[in-house]
């Protein structure tokens, strides 16, 4: 499984995973660990989602298609986020092991907080994420044990 950006499911970002002695996890966050005074815990807010929330809402998209509705366009997400270092100690959990971090300055044009408004998607079509980060962490890191045998 994959998350829409942070691709838990590519090689190298579960190799860095499974291997929490490295120095950064820089295949994992691509240097969203910021201090930015505006979030909830300093770091960057993005909008990480489940690829079986996205299967789901393109499922309901098809069937609203077929059954006669017109093309329109929706926004996927949690309508909420999580910071880098929530999907951080999200990820330590799941492992079982601390994840050396090293933080740097926050990048010029970085935006605090990017997230989907997804109010559209759940009035028209009645979708609603199920699958939450510890899920995709969960599911990532399994499949990767899994790869081990």
């Amino acid at each position: 499984m994959i998350f829409d950006s942070l691709e838990l499911g590519h090689r190298g970002a579960v190799d860095t995973l499974r291997s929490v002695s490295d120095d950064v996890m820089v295949e994992f966050v691509q240097g969203d660990l910021k201090n930015i005074s505006d979030t909830r815990d300093g770091t960057c807010v993005r909008d990480y989602i489940d690829v079986r929330n996205l299967i789901e809402a393109h499922i309901l998209a098809l069937r609203y298609l077929e059954s006669g509705g017109e093309t329109d366009y929706f926004n996927l997400g949690t309508n909420d986020g999580s910071t880098v270092r929530e999907v951080f100690s999200e990820c330590e959990a799941v492992v079982g092991s601390k994840i050396p971090v090293e933080e740097c300055a926050r990048r010029p044009g970085d935006s605090a907080t990017l997230i989907a408004d997804n109010r559209k998607v759940k009035d028209v079509l009645g979708w609603e994420p199920r699958y939450t980060l510890r899920d995709s962490v969960e599911t990532a890191w399994s499949w990767e044990r899994s790869m081990d045998n």
